[in-house]
């Protein structure tokens, strides 16, 4: 009695159905990455603070250092006659200072009424000159 025995078909996904569905999972895994780095980016990119800095005196501003909460920016020395301009990213509610040595020697941290947060966007202008300083406030919430 040779009966053939038959066994129920238990198909298993093939090896090349397995390797799609891995690459679509991966794919949309990959997409999705991408869209959020780009929202991250563009997000970064808008909010922060910029804040510039002018030297109209006839001296040099030495070691020049702007403080936000969460981030110090040196800016180094800065001559008469130039401007730098940096972006500051604060960590919280915030405030700009500014650090720095005038040529006598003397070291001075000047705490400029200012309020931001994060995602606040604009600019923050701070002028020295001879006996005179100054600062205006150009920023907006998100």
């Amino acid at each position: 009695m040779n009966e053939a025995i038959t066994t129920a078909d238990t198909t298993e996904p093939s090896t090349s159905e397995f390797g799609r569905r891995l690459f679509v999972i991966l794919s949309l895994v990959a997409v999705v990455l991408a869209v959020l780095a780009t929202g991250f980016t563009i997000v970064s990119w808008r909010s922060g603070i910029f804040v510039v800095v002018t030297n109209q005196e006839t001296s040099t501003l030495n070691d020049v250092v702007i403080h936000v909460t969460g981030e110090s920016v040196r800016l180094g020395d800065i001559l008469p006659g130039q401007v730098r301009r940096i972006k500051v990213h604060p960590t919280g509610e915030s405030h700009v200072e500014v650090e720095f040595t005038e040529h006598d020697g003397k070291r001075h941290r000047l705490v400029l009424d200012s309020y931001f947060e994060p995602g606040y966007r604009g600019e923050f202008e701070i002028n020295f000159s001879d006996d005179v300083f100054r600062y205006s406030n150009l920023l907006e919430p998100y």
